[in-house]
């Protein structure tokens, strides 16, 4: 017949010895020097007259204890944030590290939540990106960040003296697509961006605004407007538009590039014979649909990557120093852009 073996526990230790069970478990693992020579050897002793053995596998666990880093995006199902949060998974696979997807919507109430959540979950660190600015509220979530000292890396902002930053060269890449255009003879190129409050956009549209003012092309506020990086509302925004007053479109996402087509084929116009079209990110969607998109490239999978390096990094080599690692563009150049045809 087989026998029963009771496992001792640092309760029964604690229980046996008179001392408490933080007292005993320092005592075991060596972990304490308030605790005297004398106490250790014997509530070692009584430890071996008990039989106690301490667990390895749980030892084994706690010192292999595999960190987390928290990522929060606007929305996961946008293809931008989904290939950046592919790029930081990764990183974290290849280094045994875990991550935690958070989708805020653009709600910074939930945002300051998921801090809170992910600051209660001792995270090594957080990434956030986001794709509107609602007054203060973004300027908040820096600060908390900062102020509960949470490692973080922010996409496309600059943040608290803190922060650390991954971006792209926004700039060159409003600047290459509207050279672009205006290399084709356009020269009344409209424009859809998203919030201008935010540093990303603002750099694009100085990008278009410094190509313009090279070729000698009066800057147009009327053919500009204002979306916020989805299709739906897109569609409504470009409504706005007199299709009447330009001949060539730069859209600050490709989401939004493809709404205008898409609006502008419904009422039978073509792409590219009656507007050029270029888009920004080279998401798949650039290369399926019908004519392709020219776009700017980001690349998008190695930000997220490099944005859990950094929290990696500092984590392993703690420092102040802000880290700000800024990646080029590039244009790339398909079938809804075209030389200016003349009007007979």
């Amino acid at each position: 017949m087989g026998s029963d073996i009771i496992k001792v526990t640092i309760k029964d230790i604690a229980k046996a010895t008179g001392y408490s069970v933080s007292t005993v478990s320092v005592s075991l693992n060596n972990k304490s020097a308030r605790v005297t020579q004398e106490t250790r050897d014997k509530i070692r002793k009584v430890a071996k007259e008990m039989g106690y053995v301490r667990d390895s596998t749980a030892i084994s666990l706690k010192k292999n204890y595999m960190p987390n880093i928290g990522l929060i995006v606007p929305d996961i199902s946008n293809e931008f944030y989904g290939n950046f949060a592919k790029g930081a998974e990764q990183f974290c696979s290849e280094n045994h590290w875990g991550l935690i997807i958070n989708s805020s919507d653009n709600d910074t109430l939930r945002e300051n939540q998921y801090i809170d959540n992910l600051y209660q979950q001792k995270v090594a660190g957080i990434i956030m990106a986001r794709a509107s600015h609602e007054k203060d509220n973004a300027i908040n979530s820096f600060t908390k960040l900062k102020e509960l000292g949470i490692e973080h890396v922010l996409l496309d902002f600059s943040g608290t003296d803190k922060s650390n930053v991954v971006t792209c060269n926004h700039f060159e890449a409003g600047y290459n697509a509207t050279k672009l255009l205006i290399s084709l003879g356009h020269r009344n190129i409209a424009c859809i961006t998203g919030d201008q409050r935010l540093e990303g956009d603002r750099a694009r549209l100085d990008g278009y605004k410094k190509a313009l003012e090279e070729a000698g092309i009066k800057y147009n506020p009327s053919i500009i407007v204002q979306s916020d990086y989805t299709y739906g509302n897109t569609m409504k925004v470009v409504q706005q538009l007199d299709l009447s007053s330009f001949t060539a479109v730069f859209a600050f996402n490709d989401l939004m590039a493809v709404a205008f087509c898409n609006y502008v084929a419904s009422l039978s116009f073509n792409i590219p014979n009656d507007y050029s079209v270029i888009g920004n990110d080279n998401t798949l969607i650039t290369r399926i649909g019908t004519p392709t998109l020219t776009t700017i490239s980001q690349p998008i999978q190695e930000m997220g990557y490099e944005a859990a390096k950094i929290i990696y990094e500092k984590r392993h080599n703690p420092s102040n120093k802000k880290i700000i690692q800024r990646f080029p563009t590039k244009l790339v150049r398909r079938n809804s852009t075209l030389k200016l045809q003349s009007k007979s």
